[in-house]
């Protein structure tokens, strides 16, 4: 009896600290179990998030906009204030794409139709070209997507299609202007993109609205050769996520030459001109003229700024952007005369100035420091299509670059 007492008491003591470790297992599993759930339910609003139809109203509505700042957006329309701000999209719903990391989703969008080439068109695209057409790719950010545009022929490429149709400019050919712009995107995408799919698909002629973001991302501190877009950072915090949930260590995400400080201005320049250089010399192969049109912006404007257009440009952007924006175009500028003077180099290189194609307004144009309203798509439009006009007749010599 005296020797069955301790092993009883060992027995209990196991049976107590098996219980415990039973007991701290359990709870971890518990735990693991609801930060898994938990992962689940962030995965779940973060990919409902992305597919999510946003509206101009939604937009000014989430940032407390004033009266008086709302009744301005819809002056910048050419409906005033009978415009309906929740039937225009602010977002653009994207899908994974290669080599240029995502494009539109292609199908009906708030903003219009997606064909299946990811362009804002209802009709895919016809290969081989007609012969009767005369086919123009339209590539930029989202200024040139047509954010905040009322409806596709609200955009500039709408427009610039309508006006070139309505002046003939090409003999006995129907002129169309395919949008194949992408919200958020540099020039590095651009030029990836017209290398490998627009010199593709038979072009006449391939316009570059562009410039604009290519600043934007050098303030982030971005380098345009190697970053992700905001759409970019979202697919990989997915696979993050995915891969958290999934036990498996997740992927880094820092890039090494991502600053702490906006990019030089020098810089900035320097590499949208190597982007477009690489164009010019891709389409120049096929005889495909590129034309190049530094988007207008409401930080390097001639035209006389609404209240409400200033005000943003006191308080809309980070502090210090807008006068970047204005260093870094300065210096793009410079480029752009350098490479349209040596013709002899780019003999299908164009540049379109529309830097004054607001000049002497003082009605509301600009919704924020780069996007526009359908009054500003149509006058731009306007602009473009009288410089392109010389390009569609092929008299390339005679253009004053």
């Amino acid at each position: 009896m005296t020797d069955s007492l301790p092993q009883r008491k060992k027995f209990l003591f196991s049976l107590m600290a098996l219980s415990i470790i039973l007991l701290v297992i359990a709870s971890g599993l518990v735990i693991a179990s609801l930060s898994l759930q938990h992962k689940r339910r962030e995965l779940g609003r973060l990919f409902h998030a992305r597919q999510e139809r946003i509206s101009l109203a939604d937009v000014l509505k989430s940032s407390g906009a004033s009266e008086a700042r709302i009744r301005h957006v819809r002056d910048c329309y050419s409906t005033g204030q009978q415009t309906d701000l929740d039937a225009i999209s602010w977002n653009q719903i994207s899908q994974p794409a290669p080599f240029v990391g995502y494009q539109p989703e292609p199908g009906i969008q708030m903003e219009g139709p997606f064909n299946s080439q990811h362009m804002r068109s209802l009709q895919d695209l016809v290969l081989p070209r007609p012969a009767d057409v005369y086919r123009i790719f339209m590539i930029g950010g989202s200024t040139a997507y047509g954010v905040g545009a009322p409806s596709p022929d609200g955009t500039i490429s709408g427009y610039l299609e309508k006006i070139l149709n309505e002046k003939g400019s090409a003999k006995n050919k129907r002129i169309e202007v395919l949008n194949a712009s992408v919200c958020a995107w540099s020039s590095t995408h651009e030029r990836i993109w017209i290398v490998n799919a627009l010199s593709e698909w038979e072009p006449d002629l391939v316009l570059a609205f562009t410039g604009a973001n290519d600043v934007i991302w050098g303030f982030t501190g971005s380098n345009i050769f190697n970053f992700r877009t905001w759409e970019d950072d979202l697919y990989l915090e997915a696979l993050n996520t995915a891969l958290t949930m999934a036990g498996v260590r997740p992927f880094t995400t820092t890039l090494h030459d991502r600053l702490t400080h906006p990019v030089d201005p020098g810089t900035v320049a320097e590499r949208f001109a190597k982007n477009i250089r690489i164009s010019a010399y891709a389409l120049q192969a096929i005889r495909i003229p590129l034309i190049v049109c530094l988007q207008p912006c409401l930080s390097s404007t001639t035209k006389t700024m609404t209240a409400e257009e200033q005000a943003w440009m006191d308080d809309g952007e980070p502090p210090g952007m807008p006068d970047y924006l204005r260093d870094c175009y300065v210096r793009i500028r410079e480029k752009l005369a350098k490479m349209g003077a040596r013709h002899e180099s780019f003999p299908t290189l164009g540049i379109i100035p529309v830097d004054h194609v607001f000049q002497g307004r003082s009605d509301a144009i600009y919704l924020d420091m780069l996007h526009m309203g359908d009054k500003g798509n149509q006058l731009v439009a306007l602009e473009l299509a009288e410089g392109l006009e010389p390009f569609i007749r092929g008299d390339m010599h005679n253009v004053d670059h």
